[in-house]
């Protein structure tokens, strides 16, 4: 038998049969349907922050995060190892009985640390979940940006988290509810000079921002999430330290300074390993722009909590905006079925594709 030829596909219907999208076009982000509000904040209504998460390891509230998208949450890089994701709750301790609650936490599937983070140098973590979020009135995501020069001393911005409420670990009250407090960003020059220590290399590097007020009124808490000197109050040091874990579920310890040393100053937790279940760590600090929100920073770490002259430091998030980029583009490709439309067209094809050579 002679050979069957079998006709080309138009040219335009092969590429739309083999096209396989990207993020072409971005959800709408920093959006909040709820208008009603840490050291020196209130509390906060639900809904108010659509992007706030909670990151959980097992049952215990480590840190906190903003959503990015439908399958990435974004976080501080020092605070992860078993984790879960809740969303949409104002909250951090919901009643068992709860299915709300339950059916807004996302298993997490892969963490993703920058590949240059050391300490509190790019301070900054990606969490891809194992399923895809849903949307609501009280769950949306958050925008970021390339650039973010225009949010320089601006005094409306705000930090929220589940934190503790002052230095001396005091937790938050029932029912133990989200809160927030306004801030102004500050410029790394002044901040260089608040954190400048004789003699040593400034801790301020170039990735980070400082934000807070001034006087220590206003400020996320940071319960030292790395073994940092400056982050022990000025009181003796103590001659015998107390070794004690943090929590059963996490390989970290604590030093805690016994009162009697020092009685200007309540005991603090320092030179912890791994993030502090206490703290707002991973939190987002974010700004308005035009009605649309923008995380700008993430709250990483500081000298204490509320103190004058120690604002709290932030990684910038626009410094690694290329990585996230990056990151979310290649591993949220959609992988669309072929469309009916598309399939309709080709079966007049069928037999010449299909036939016997």
């Amino acid at each position: 038998m002679g050979e069957r030829s079998c006709p080309l596909l138009p040219p335009l219907l092969l590429l739309a049969l083999l096209w396989r999208p990207g993020l072409e076009k971005q959800e709408p982000c920093g959006r909040r349907e709820v208008r009603p509000l840490i050291v020196g904040g209130v509390e906060s209504s639900r809904g108010r922050w659509p992007w706030q998460a909670l990151v959980r390891v097992r049952n215990v509230k480590t840190c906190g995060g903003s959503l990015l998208s439908r399958r990435w949450v974004l976080s501080a890089a020092h605070c992860f190892r078993r984790w879960i994701v809740q969303l949409g709750e104002l909250t951090v301790r919901q009643s068992f009985w709860s299915l709300l609650a339950h059916r807004n936490r996302y298993r997490v599937k892969d963490i993703i640390v920058n590949p240059q983070a050391r300490g509190k140098f790019h301070d900054i973590a990606l969490l891809r979940l194992a399923s895809s979020v849903t949307y609501s009135k009280y769950i949306q995501p958050v925008c970021v940006l390339s650039s973010t020069f225009m949010f320089l001393h601006r005094s409306d911005c705000w930090v929220t988290g589940w934190g503790v409420i002052h230095e001396n670990m005091v937790p938050l009250p029932p029912p133990y509810r989200l809160r927030e407090v306004q801030v102004t960003i500050l410029n790394n020059s002044r901040c260089r000079e608040l954190f400048a220590l004789p003699f040593q290399r400034s801790s301020i590097s170039f990735d980070m921002l400082c934000a807070g007020a001034e006087n220590g009124s206003r400020d996320a808490c940071h319960v030292s999430a790395h073994p940092m000197r400056k982050s022990y109050p000025p009181c003796p040091r103590p001659e015998s330290r107390l070794r004690a874990p943090t929590s059963p579920h996490l390989d970290c310890t604590a030093t805690l300074l016994p009162q009697p040393l020092c009685r200007l100053h309540p005991p603090a937790l320092v030179g912890l390993t791994q993030a502090s279940p206490q703290g707002d760590s991973g939190g987002p600090l974010v700004c308005d722009l035009e009605g649309l929100w923008y995380q700008i920073g993430i709250v990483s770490w500081g000298v204490g909590c509320g103190r004058p002259n120690r604002p709290g430091v932030y990684t910038n998030v626009s410094l690694h905006f290329d990585w996230i980029r990056m990151l979310v583009s290649r591993n949220d490709m959609p992988r669309p079925d072929p469309s009916p439309a598309l399939l309709f067209l080709t079966l007049p094809w069928a037999p010449g594709l299909l036939g016997p050579a």
